[in-house]
Formats: C-alpha cells, structure tokens, sequence
C-alpha cells in the first residue's frame, strides 16, 4: 500500500505527515485565469443547456457532463497553483544517530515459531542489510546494547553479545546515550526492544527532558504482544510478618494462556524443604485467576519463600511459573489487652487457650465491681494498676486490644478517642467480642468506637443481643484468608467447622460495612447475622466476634480436641501480625537484582506515634556475607515524619535493613529484609509491551515501527526539524495521481457523450 501511494503521489506517507502544504502560483494573474476559465465553462454550458432537446431527461445528463469538466478543470488549475510539501529535512551525515539494542534476557524468548526475539533483531542488524545500509547513509551511527545498564560496542560485538541481562533499564540507557551525545548533534534514539521496562525509577521524568531537547525517541518493537500456551504466576501475595505457629493463607495470581481445564499443582518451599502443595484446576482458557494455597511456619528467622506452579510440557515459558518473596517469622510476643466487664466463661477459657503460647502475651484487666479490677498477666505492679489506660503512651504500648462484655460509659470520652486512635494512628490490632454489654447493648452507637467496627449497629434502643443456639457458617472471603483457618488444607479446616457445636449466643447485626469482609455468619439464612467480620481502619485493623458463648467449644468437645484453643491464637495471631512499631519500614520493590540500589523508606513516629520530623534516622544494611554498611536517611519535605536512603546490592542472598534514630531521648531501632535472589523478572509479563514504545515515541515526537517494517526507519526519521536540518520544498504538481484523475474524469465526460449520442 506504501508504494502505491508514493507513486501516485511522489513521495512516502512520512513526508505529508511532518509536512505541510503550500500553493507557489496563488498572486492575482493565476487568480484571474482561474476565474475566466471557469466563467468560458460555465456560460458554455448554459448555451448548450438553452437548446431544445426532446429527452426529458437531459438536464440531468447536462448537469453531470458539466460536473466532470468542471472536476477536470479543477484539478488543471490546482497543478497550475503549484502545490508543494514543505517539510525539514536532516542534512545527510551531518547527524548523529544513537541505536539501542536489548540484550536482557527476555530477548531469548522464542514466541515465533522459527526464531527468537534476538535472531530478529540480528537479521535486522546484518552489516550489510538494508537497515544499516540506509542508516549509515544518512546518519553518523552509534550502537549500544543495554540491560540493566547501557554500554557503547561496534555493531559486530552486539551481534556477537549474549543476550544475559537479568534487568531491563530503559532510564539507565537513556541516560548513558544523553551523556556520550551532550555535545554532539544527536538527530534522535532508536530503541529496538520488547519494552519489558522494569528497572526504571523515573523514566517519564526522563522522556520529558528529551522531548524539551526535541530528541525524539523511535522504537522499534520486537516480540508478540500476547504468548500462546504459557501458564505464568503473576504474584504471591503474604504477610510480610507473621508470628510462629500461624497459618496463612498465600493468594496466587495465575495467568493461563491456552490450559483451560488442565490440572496442576502449585507449591510453596523454604529452600528446598516443600511447606505445603495443592492440586489446581486451572480455570480460564485465557484469563487470571487466584488460588489460595493456606500454609504454616512453625520455626522463627527470615524464610525466602518460593511459590511455583507446575509446568506442563506444552508451556512456552517455564521460566515465569515461579516467583519468590521474603517472610519474617518474628520471635517476639505481642502483647495484647484484654478488658473484659464481668467473671464469664468466656473469659475464663479466652485466657486458658492462650495460657501457654509462647508467641502471645496478654495482660487481662477484669471489672470485678465498681472501679475495682482483676488484673492477670501484668508485667509489673503500676500496670493497669489505676484500670484502663488514661494516657495515649500507656495504651500504645500494646499490639492488640480486646473488648469484652463491657458497656461504653466504662470509659471516658477521651478513652475511646484513644482506642480509635490506637487501630487508626498507631496501627493496633482491635476485638471487639460479644455479649450482654458489647456492640448496641453496650451504646456504642455514635462513638469513637463505632467508626472502627466493620458492621453498622442498630438504633440506640434497639436491642441486638440474642440467646438462640447458632451455628457458625463460614463465607466465601474466609477460604482466601486466613483468619479462621482450624486447619491447613481446605478440606480439612471445612470438616473441623463441621464438628464445631452451635454458640448460645449472638448479636442481630446483619448491615456490613462497605470496605469490610464478614468471615463467618450466624447460620446459613440470607438474613444471617454477620457473627466474625474485619476492615481495615487506618493503619490498623478490626474485628468482631459477635458471640460470647465460645467456651462451649471447649466444653462440649472431646478432651483432645484443640479447636477453641486454634480458633483463638489463630484469631488473635492474624490481628497483631503486623501492627507497625515507631518505624515503618518499605522499599520500592518486592525484590531487586544484583547491580540495583535498594531504595529503602522508613515512616518515623513519637511515642504518641505522631510523625516524628526532628531527628536524624541512619540506615544499616548488612549483606549477606554480613557485611554491614550505614547510610544516612534524608528527610521528605512533602511528607513529615518520612526518611529515604539507597542502598546498592552486589550480591544475591537476604539483605538486613536496620533503621536507628532518637526519639525523645530514647533510641529506637526497627529491622526488615529484602532479597536479591535468582531472578525471572525478565520472563514475567513477557509480551511485547507495544504501549509503553508507542508512548516514548509519541512523547517526544519521534515513530513506533514493528521489526517486519523497521526497514522503512532510515529514510523515513530523516524528516524532522533540528539544529542542522533544513526546509525542503517538493513539488506535487507532476503527480501522477493530477493526470490519472484528469484522464479518468475526461475518459468518463467522452464516454457518456457517446452514449447519449452528443458526440
């Protein structure tokens, strides 16, 4: 179709695109013989229209005959008119053009089926080949294989090169070529790539200073943007903490090309030690789908997990079937409050299931009558010693907060401002249980604390308290967590909720709110009462246990059986997993490669846990030859209270990450770990990624070409305005498209004549 069209019209589509047309013959003579030619046309055909004709359809035929003439004459004064295309043009070798070559390891992929992304690139690169023909015709070129990083090399090294980069580093690329060409004349970039961009940290910021130096970026796109028959593990999502002996629940993101209803299995390890397997039917022809693969780490240290799923043989890529995360199994107690209104069964066997955990530490603050407590599990005489806390510091100190069969006039109004500020502030774990004093029955309506609860409560007056037996039923949100799980495997945590024995009691509170999740409900009704539900608040969570007839479990199941005992450390384990202490610890990826620099962000907060801008936080990385190396925290001035530093990684292994600062004379520290490990970001999201070329090349004003058609780039980058370019004016008069059309609408006039006998 491209050559049709420059043959009609003289010259590539390019030329239109970045020209812009003009008229040479357009001053008042060539006006005037425009005017009387169309004048002499027109009062010609009024004569031969004034004749009688015995036809009555001859007007018509009059009409049409004139419109062809006149279409002919049209175009006979447009070509006098002298159209043009005035378009910049580079001068020949006066220019350099940067080329950049892929060489990660994505470009191995073979996704047609006779050659890899890189035997294409290699075809096109042939010394002798067109496309480097045409381009060292018209530009002084220099080439650069990039990955990770970029680096310069003669065109026979690139072809040579292996293609082993564990990265794709299209800022670090840009950046290289910027600094080689800052003073030459650099006509534009040439990007031969699959796109799989996924090291850049600020590449927007870097395409916009290219495009204010008006270098345009041209990509060529190398790859299909969709692989056929590939099965591939997008992510594993975990808790980055969990405390021993908890079980988790793992949410895989599995996206299947071309395996609908084909078995697999899918695995976690800790090193070569499997932790737990499942057997999956795939579900989608085509599509994403989540697996919940429920899991248990009973000893404490740093696991580097790896999540895999099974590759049947027909799979394309192999290499994206697993992928790999850090989890941090804390030998720590958290330490949780328990206030509880009244002796009750409840409490009796909450605190006998938690007696000898030795991962949970409760402190229980028991009304026995008026202002007069029941303390268990304190650590020193002053605790709790004047009841519940009164200051912010004292409540804060704690992970977790429970809340019993206890009315809300219990505590003062500034009280339950600190128990909201504690789940949504400070980041605690919040329970709310049920009973005769708990949720409506409590008048919790229109305090602090009704903000946190996940469920709406009734009017005040409105009685929700119910003592009708129940059985639990568990909803479809609590098979992909964790929560509530009796046991590990699916099926056997469903057969163990079976055996449960219904509660005695609950509370009628059946509205939910809009970001929580109800996890089990009181009976198995469409109007079922919510009986556990949780929401995220904040920087913490809360829940509800809306019964207080638990024990029951205890009470009416064999001697052997644990599952009150599991249901509450497995309850208790999930809301204090990951309350954050003074320093909150992120990075800006889940994992980086050898050759990165970590960038490690850490939230600083006082006592009261309001953001802490006054101090000086240092970070100590230890590598994992144990190495450790310390890097000051720069402040942000957009957000108090938040510190950064860069960290780089030469070495695969678990990194340590130590944040130390000073806050109010006492010295704080907090520790997290990050991993480089081997790698298969290359291999993840392995289609062409066509938009993000498409979008360089858009942003800067430079083209987008599919390697089948990169042969048309040489001759056709060389239409664009810069600092030793030119103004071409090329003629369209002679274009044969004027005499085809003129011969064509003549033919047609002479034609028709003929046939209605004017001749």
């Amino acid at each position: 179709m491209k050559q049709v069209f420059e043959f009609l019209l003289k010259f590539k589509p390019v030329v239109f695109e970045q020209g812009r047309l003009e008229f040479q013959n357009t001053n008042f003579f060539f006006f005037a013989i425009a005017l009387a030619a169309v004048t002499f046309l027109a009062l010609l055909h009024f004569h031969i229209a004034g004749r009688k004709l015995p036809s009555s359809r001859v007007p018509d035929r009059r009409r049409l005959l004139f419109a062809l003439r006149l279409g002919a004459l049209f175009l006979i004064l447009l070509m006098l008119a002298a159209p043009s295309i005035v378009v910049s043009e580079i001068n020949p070798r006066e220019n350099r053009l940067a080329i950049l070559v892929d060489h990660s390891r994505s470009m191995q992929i073979q996704d047609d089926p006779n050659k890899s992304r890189v035997a294409q690139v290699r075809r096109l690169l042939q010394p002798q080949g067109a496309f480097v023909r045409r381009a060292g015709e018209k530009f002084q070129t220099s080439f650069y294989r990039f990955a990770d990083q970029a680096a310069t090399q003669d065109l026979p090294e690139i072809l040579g090169s292996p293609t082993d980069g564990k990265s794709t580093n299209l800022e670090s690329a840009l950046e290289r070529v910027i600094q080689e060409m800052a003073h030459l004349t650099l006509a534009g970039i040439v990007i031969i790539s699959d796109g799989a961009d996924n090291a850049s940290r600020h590449l927007n910021a870097l395409v916009q200073k290219l495009r204010a130096q008006k270098i345009p970026i041209h990509t060529v796109g190398v790859g299909k943007e969709r692989l056929d028959n590939d099965i591939e593990l997008l992510h594993a999502s975990i808790p980055r903490r969990l405390v021993p002996e908890s079980v988790s629940t793992a949410l895989l993101s599995l996206h299947n090309r071309g395996f609908g209803g084909r078995k697999v299995r899918v695995e976690v390890r800790d090193g070569e030690a499997l932790i737990q397997s499942r057997e999956i039917t795939l579900q989608f022809e085509n599509g994403v789908q989540t697996v919940e693969l429920p899991f248990s780490v009973s000893s404490t240290g740093v696991k580097n997990l790896k999540f895999s799923v099974e590759a049947p043989p027909q799979d394309l890529l192999p290499q994206n079937n697993w992928t790999r995360t850090v989890l941090e199994v804390r030998d720590f107690q958290p330490k949780i409050l328990y206030v509880e209104g009244e002796p009750r069964w409840e409490y009796k066997f909450l605190r006998r299931a938690l007696a000898d955990d030795r991962f949970l530490l409760m402190e229980t603050l028991l009304r026995t009558a008026n202002k007069k407590f029941y303390r268990q599990g304190i650590e020193s005489e002053d605790t709790l010693a004047a009841g519940f806390p009164s200051q912010v510091e004292e409540l804060f100190q704690y992970q977790g907060l429970i809340l019993g069969t206890v009315e809300s006039s219990f505590f003062t109004y500034h009280q339950l401002e600190m128990i909201r500020d504690f789940v949504g502030k400070r980041g605690g774990g919040f329970l709310m249980a049920g009973g005769k004093r708990s949720f409506g029955e409590g008048k919790y309506q229109n305090t602090p604390i009704e903000e946190i609860l996940p469920i709406r409560l009734l009017a005040i007056g409105t009685g929700d308290y119910r003592e009708s037996p129940v059985r639990p039923e568990l909803t479809l949100h609590a098979r992909s967590q964790s929560i509530l799980n009796l046991a590990i495997t699916e099926t056997d945590n469903a057969r163990r909720w079976k055996l449960i024995p219904p509660l005695e009691d609950f509370h009628a509170l059946a509205e939910i709110k809009p970001a929580a999740m109800a996890l089990a409900n009181a009976g198995n009704s469409a109007d079922a009462s919510v009986l556990v539900a949780t929401q995220r608040y904040g920087r913490g969570q809360a829940l509800i246990f809306a019964s207080g007839s638990s024990w029951l479990w205890r009470m009416s199941m064999d001697a052997r059986d644990t599952s009150h005992q599991t249901f509450w450390r497995q309850l208790l384990r999930w809301m204090v997993h990951d309350v954050p202490g003074p320093i909150s610890i992120s990075y800006d990826k889940a994992q980086y490669v050898t050759g990165e620099s970590a960038v490690v962000r850490a939230e600083v907060f006082n006592r009261s846990y309001e953001k802490a801008s006054q101090t000086s936080p240092l970070l100590k990385v230890t590598d994992p030859q144990g190495q450790t190396h310390t890097y000051p925290m720069e402040w942000s001035a957009r957000e108090g209270g938040v510190y950064s530093s860069q960290a780089p990684v030469d070495a695969e292994g678990v990194y340590r990450a130590e944040v130390e600062t000073t806050i109010d004379g006492q010295v704080i520290r907090e520790q997290s770990h990050f991993q480089t490990a081997e790698s298969n970001l290359e291999f993840q999201d392995a289609g062409q990624h066509t938009e993000l070329l498409k979008s360089l090349s858009d942003q800067t004003g430079g083209r987008y070409y599919p390697i089948e058609k990169a042969g048309d780039l040489p001759d056709e980058i060389i239409y664009q305005s810069g600092k030793s370019s030119h103004l071409q004016v090329k003629d369209l008069w002679d274009a044969p498209i004027f005499y085809f059309l003129i011969l064509t609408l003549l033919a047609a006039e002479w034609s028709l004549r003929r046939r209605w006998g004017y001749a």
